[in-house]
């Protein structure tokens, strides 16, 4: 078979010449068309960018770095370089606040830092300035502007173009911008700053004319001050004018009622109706006084209802007292007041036809709802007109129905000083003169002059309703008081208890106004020999919750509502009231949830070899104005226990309970544990859990998810804390023994099946030292935190304050006035709105501060804070004042419920520029 070869691959000459020949043409054209469409060449950028670099350079690597700048230059409208990203961190942020989101893409930053070459390229650029440049390690003088090719300069030119105004017309040409949000402000490092919620910018002009001319007339301010309504006109006015509602409804302070554990309605309840010396004394300012020894009440967990009386027609709780009853779990009632020949007519007035009647209790509604207290105590001690007895029924039904309407949690409590004939009688007992008013309201104050067997009868008469009586006692003793009242009131508290019916305590100021000064002794020594004496007689009522923390939560950091200082974070600040770092201050707004009232008279504890004396103490605190100082002398290896709170919170398999304590020890080698009893259900077959506290005991990481355990012994178990905080004293802190200490704060996380359907019922404090040998032992106790099941947080916003998570924004000044050359009053405000950053706790307070000096400005428990003087200088003659305007920044933070504050990111800052014009 013959072999066949294969045809050959090769192009003959003839067919591959033209081949090669359109190849050629091609890539010819193909390069032509490159040059075309390729960029100009970097001598026509550089010449239009003012270049000091010859455009006849023959060095090819300046030729390059020249390229490279004009290619970024030539494909966007504005085009940044900067030595590194830190160098051009100012103007970046600058071109993000000014320029359109629709335009960003059209403006590019390059961080040399990151690019090849980066500091020929540096060279280049810097070589573009006219001026000489002394500061070349200036961040601002490496960050290099460029606007549609032409050379701007660098950040320092940029600077001086924001200060003249002529930035927005350089970058206006090129992209569309928006300089509405851009404040001048020549002491920071940018130079400048963006308005937002958080950062906000207000010029202010001098309104003194104005503040005088509002000095001259009557009016009461209701942010800084509560008064009463005395005629019937002024009630009708009232919380009529919408502008006033928004902003009272929107500034004033309002702190949610706490929850009990426990809340039985068939039980025995106790109203403190207060009556010190007609009411509205240096209490009835919302941001406090500087009245150390004003009246004070820390008995809450013994009340069920507090009235606060006054002889007024319509008596306004002050915020101080709704805010104290409510963390502690008591609700707070004003009064309607009308007696003797004025009462009458104004019941007269009121009462005259049954659409009076429901108007006013329309209007005595909205009052309540306004300032968030929780119903009135109706006090009519005058005769009503027969015909008019009808309308009394209509005006208490209506009261009670309009305030049930905004607040389920309301009450209407009758006075039984009327018969329903209308003739002027007090009943001691329920009666057929006062069952008719008793139909109409929540509860029956009777008066004083009554007899066991009364209490009997009005138990028996309603048996249902039979707690809804409350058999007064007059703690001055008067009108035939059962028992004689005085230190003797327990009496008439047991009687009405063993009868099985309520009671109402009238006036304990008594203790205050009278029994200190005629014993010689402090205040409150006589408060606890009175109280003391009270408990022997009643029972109180179960532990309360945190008010914004829910159910089975705790937080006290053992606020009075007063102090010699004002404490944050373990640090003495300003004061609240005028200024003075050493002034002492009284507002009840600061009163927090009470340890046991044994504490406030001090309570001494010995063992074998031990005695400590533990008290509520004002000489320090971490969060406030006082704190629990244990002090005495130990013993060997002996140990002292010190009960703090009574409490009942219920722990779970299915959360996780945070538990945090802040101590201090001016006695080097004092050690205080935290000690809670845990029950199993409700009995008390109980053990300890002893958080250990010593500094740099626990090796657990802050992420561990629990508290580990580290030791037991029958009957106690011991755990290690899962991260630790030292606040150390400020350097800006006048430093002596006492301000100079160093508190710590420690967490436990504790949850599981171990825990499940427990209960804490007792938190206390164990003492013990770090050497037996020492003798001398003294902590102070500054805060103690439960952080319990936050699923079944209350969601009920009342005012301004909702149990979710948020933080001061919007901050305006208003009423701006310059006291003297060297400070400023006004009145701050702000709003809230939910928090960026991933926190679950709701803000309880805002501190403002000065931030040039770092000086706390005050504190607000709602949405404003007066400021009576605040050092600004005002700006001499001769000092410029257009091209470098006089700054003043406050900075507000907002603090939890739990005494966390919010981070950076979350804190609203304010700055304030004088108009002298």
């Amino acid at each position: 078979m013959e072999s066949v070869d294969p045809p050959s691959a090769s192009l003959s000459p003839a067919v591959a010449s033209p081949i090669a020949v359109a190849l050629a043409v091609g890539a010819l054209l193909f390069a032509l068309a490159l040059y075309t469409l390729r960029p100009p060449p970097p001598s026509a950028t550089i010449a239009r960018s003012d270049t000091l670099v010859s455009t006849g350079d023959d060095d090819p690597q300046r030729q390059r770095v020249r390229a490279y700048v004009d290619h970024h230059v030539a494909l966007h409208d504005v085009a940044l370089f900067a030595s590194s990203k830190a160098a051009g961190a100012h103007a970046c942020a600058l071109l993000e606040a000014v320029v359109s989101p629709h335009h960003r893409e059209r403006v590019t930053f390059v961080d040399l830092g990151s690019v090849a070459h980066g500091k020929k390229i540096l060279d280049v650029l810097r070589s573009l300035r006219s001026e000489e440049a002394p500061g070349d390690d200036d961040a601002e003088r490496n960050a290099f502007l460029f606007v549609r090719g032409v050379f701007v300069g660098d950040y320092a030119h940029v600077r001086r173009l924001l200060v003249e105004g002529a930035l927005e017309e350089t970058l206006a040409a090129s992209v569309e911008c928006d300089f509405s949000t851009i404040r001048v402000d020549l002491h920071s490092p940018a130079g400048f700053f963006v308005l937002s919620p958080l950062r906000c910018f207000q010029r202010v002009r001098d309104e003194q004319v104005a503040a005088a001319a509002a000095a001259t007339t009557t009016a009461v301010d209701p942010l800084l001050e509560t008064r009463p309504i005395d005629i019937v006109e002024e009630l009708l006015d009232a919380a009529t004018c919408e502008a006033a509602v928004e902003a009272a409804a929107r500034l004033l302070p309002r702190v949610l009622l706490a929850e009990r554990a426990r809340n039985p309605a068939r039980r025995s309840k106790l109203l403190v109706c207060h009556d010190m010396q007609g009411g509205y004394l240096s209490d009835r300012f919302t941001q406090g006084s500087a009245d150390f020894d004003a009246y004070r009440f820390y008995q809450w967990d013994l009340v069920d209802l507090f009235v606060y009386f006054g002889h007024h027609l319509v008596c306004i709780p002050p915020a101080g007292w709704i805010a104290a009853g409510h963390r502690n779990g008591t609700r707070v009632l004003g009064a309607v007041v009308m007696e003797g020949s004025s009462g009458a007519a104004l019941s007269a007035q009121i009462f005259s036809d049954k659409a009076s009647a429901e108007i006013c209790a329309a209007k005595l509604a909205a009052i309540a709802s306004l300032y968030g207290f929780d119903g009135y105590l109706v006090n009519v001690e005058n005769d009503v007109a027969e015909a008019l007895v009808p309308n009394v029924f209509a005006f208490l039904s209506a009261l009670r129905a309009a305030l049930a309407a905004s607040n389920p949690e309301a009450q209407v409590v009758w006075y039984a000083s009327v018969a329903r004939s209308g003739k002027r009688k007090h009943q001691a007992r329920l009666d057929a003169d006062s069952v008719p008013f008793f139909a109409c309201v929540d509860g029956l104050f009777t008066d004083y002059g009554w007899t066991p067997d009364d209490a009997n009868f009005s138990a028996a008469l309603d048996l249902d309703r039979r707690f809804d009586v409350y058999m007064g006692v007059d703690v001055f003793g008067r009108h035939d008081t059962l028992g004689g009242g005085k230190l003797d009131s327990g009496v008439a508290l047991r009687a009405a208890w063993n009868a099985g019916v309520s009671a109402a305590l009238f006036a304990p100021g008594w203790t205050h106004e009278c029994l200190r000064h005629e014993a010689g002794e402090d205040f409150v020594a006589s408060e606890h020999r009175f109280w003391s004496m009270i408990r022997s007689n009643w029972k109180p009522r179960s532990p309360s919750f945190s008010a914004l923390g829910g159910r089975d939560s705790l937080y006290s950091a053992f606020n009075v509502g007063r102090g010699a200082n004002v404490w944050v974070d373990g640090c003495p600040s300003v004061a609240a009231c005028g200024g003075d770092r050493s002034a002492k201050w009284s507002n009840l707004l600061e009163m927090d949830q009470q340890p046991v009232a044994s504490l406030h008279a001090g309570v001494t504890v010995q063992t074998r070899e031990s005695e400590v004396h533990a008290v509520v103490s004002h000489d320090a605190a971490f969060q406030g104005g006082a704190c629990v100082s244990i002090a005495g002398t130990m013993g060997g290896k002996d140990k002292a226990y010190v009960k703090l709170f009574d409490v009942d919170i219920e722990l779970s398999a299915r959360h996780v309970t945070e538990i945090s304590f802040t101590t201090a020890q001016p006695v080097s080698g004092s050690v205080a544990l935290l000690v809670l009893t845990v029950c199993p259900g409700l009995d008390r077959a109980a053990h300890q859990v002893i958080l250990r506290s010593d500094a740099g005991e626990s090796d657990a990481p802050e992420c561990s998810a629990l508290s580990p355990l580290v030791g037991s012994s029958p009957g106690k178990h011991f755990y290690a804390p899962v991260w630790t905080r030292e606040y150390p004293t400020r350097d800006s802190v006048d430093s002596d023994s006492r301000q100079a200490l160093v508190w710590i704060k420690k967490a436990y996380r504790v949850g599981g099946m171990l825990w499940d359907q427990r209960h804490i019922v007792e938190i206390g404090v164990l003492c013990t030292k770090k050497k037996p040998a020492m003798r001398d032992f003294h902590a102070y106790v500054g805060e103690v935190c439960v952080a319990g099941r936050a699923s079944v947080r209350s969601k009920v916003s009342v005012g301004i304050l909702a149990a979710e998570p948020v933080r001061c924004v919007n901050a305006v000044v208003r009423a701006f006035q310059r006291v003297d050359a060297e400070s400023v009053a006004f009145q701050v405000e702000w709003g809230f709105s939910p928090a960026a950053e991933q926190s679950t706790e709701p803000a309880q307070y805002v501190l403002v501060y000065l931030c040039e000096r770092r000086v706390l400005l005050g504190k607000s428990f709602g949405t404003s804070l007066r400021v009576a003087r605040c050092p600004w200088g005002r700006a001499q003659p001769g000092e410029p004042s257009a091209s470098s305007p006089q700054m003043l920044e406050l900075e507000l933070v907002s603090v939890s419920w739990c005494g966390t504050r919010a981070s950076d990111a979350g804190v609203c800052r304010l700055v304030l520029n004088e108009d002298s014009g």
